[in-house]
């Protein structure tokens, strides 16, 4: 038998969707815990492959789509403390590379996809969250990431995509069975 220590009482004021990339678990811990300031307890992972793409592309992974949405959206009512969404896509993202048709030849489309993300999310969540993003990208051959800000709620609308907004999702694609 083994035992460990429960988190009792905690309440977490933070849910993290991220990629469940294994090259990239301790970095996304690390930037969690230091960068973020989080300690264990304040915070949930969602960690789905592909990260934020599920919800980038409603109309190409509608099912991924629905239930991320569904399990983001039980999170925020099942805990009100939540009041912070971060979203995170990364460099080299074996789901965009094995599973999104237009990520072939287009290395940057996991940072682009970020913003759409934020998009589809924002009209569906209570406003009382404020979403943030990133995009993390190895730098060197010893393994180093960097996390680059997109975007947060408290600062201007995100970034246009070739000089248009991104799409919004659709709440009939949520109702879809």
């Amino acid at each position: 038998m083994h035992r460990h220590q429960a988190a009792i009482n905690e309440e977490a004021t933070t849910l993290v969707v991220e990629c469940a990339d294994r090259a990239f678990r301790r970095a996304f811990l690390e930037f969690r815990l230091k960068s973020l300031g989080l300690s264990e307890g304040e915070y949930y992972v969602l960690k789905v492959f592909g990260g934020a793409a599920w919800l980038a592309r409603p109309v190409e992974f509608p099912d991924r789509y629905k239930i991320l949405v569904e399990d983001i959206l039980w999170a925020c009512e099942e805990f009100p403390s939540i009041n912070r969404i971060i979203l995170k896509n990364h460099h080299k993202c074996l789901f965009y590379q094995h599973k999104v048709a237009d990520s072939k030849f287009d290395t940057e489309l996991a940072r682009r996809d970020v913003p759409v993300a934020y998009r589809n999310l924002r009209p569906l969540v209570p406003e009382r969250i404020n979403i943030e993003m990133y995009y993390a990208r190895i730098i060197n051959t010893q393994g180093e990431v960097d996390f680059e800000k997109i975007f947060s709620r408290q600062e201007d609308e995100p970034p246009k995509i070739n000089g248009v907004p991104g799409p919004t999702a659709s709440p009939l694609l949520l109702a879809k069975g």
